[in-house]
């Protein structure tokens, strides 16, 4: 019983890691700066491909 105790633990780490990751990368994604770059970046992209 123990062990299953331990396994539920580890995958709510993960799942809270996970949460804070994607939290982090919403974030940093809705700042105007990144959201320049990767409007720049996906222009580069299309006319790369055209």
């Amino acid at each position: 019983m123990h062990v299953a105790d331990e396994a539920t633990s580890r995958a709510a780490s993960y799942v809270l890691i996970g949460t804070g990751l994607l939290a982090a990368g919403a974030v940093l994604a809705c700042l105007p700066e990144s959201t320049q770059y990767y409007r720049q970046a996906a222009l580069w992209r299309f006319r790369r491909k055209n």
